[in-house]
């Protein structure tokens, strides 16, 4: 997450860095689970959103932005 970080917060440049790129084949292993809906009952939500397509999930993304937002501001 330093990458994405860092980008967000020194847009619209890109400040170099030497972290470490990530090398996928030399990585041993990666595992996946599925997703627990108990625990993240809005990834359906989120998957029906891309299922519909067109501007649904960028619809579903200003409306999280804006509850975010209400709730930092404690509305």
């Amino acid at each position: 997450m330093r990458f994405p970080i860092q980008y967000a917060l020194t847009y619209p440049k890109k400040k170099p860095n030497d972290w470490p790129k990530t090398h996928l084949p030399s990585l041993k292993e990666l595992s996946f689970h599925e997703v627990d809906m108990a625990k993240f009952p809005l990834f359906k939500l989120a998957l029906e959103a891309g299922r519909a397509g067109g501007s649904a999930t960028a619809v579903m993304n200003a409306a999280n932005e804006v509850a975010v937002g209400h709730f930092l501001n404690k509305k």
